[in-house]
């Protein structure tokens, strides 16, 4: 498929959601000068360019390891070491900054 084939090729996409929803994407458009269809369908895109580079990064990263390593690293994250000083600190600050946002 040529490059030119590719671009000219569209397909349809359609979605229910909220009214708040629908009318924020719709305002932001508007300041933007562009469409909704654009306006969602560019930062769609560019979201999932970034999620599927990062998921590919994630994968590659996990097939350079060998079974030993890959191993060690399911253990370390099922069973995880206990917390050494610093972590517990770290814990207590992120703990009392999101106190008020549950």
């Amino acid at each position: 498929m040529t490059a030119q084939t590719q671009s000219t090729q569209t397909a349809r996409f359609e979605a229910r959601i909220p009214k708040h929803v629908h009318d924020t994407i719709k305002l932001a458009s508007q300041m933007t000068g562009r469409t909704m269809s654009d306006f969602v369908m560019s930062i769609a895109y560019e979201h999932a360019q970034k999620t599927v580079q990062k998921e590919q990064s994630w994968l590659h990263f996990l097939n350079q390891l060998s079974v030993q390593d890959q191993e060690q690293f399911a253990e370390t994250l099922i069973n995880p070491p206990p917390m050494n000083d610093a972590m517990k600190k770290a814990m207590a600050i992120h703990d009392e900054f999101f106190k008020d946002s549950v």
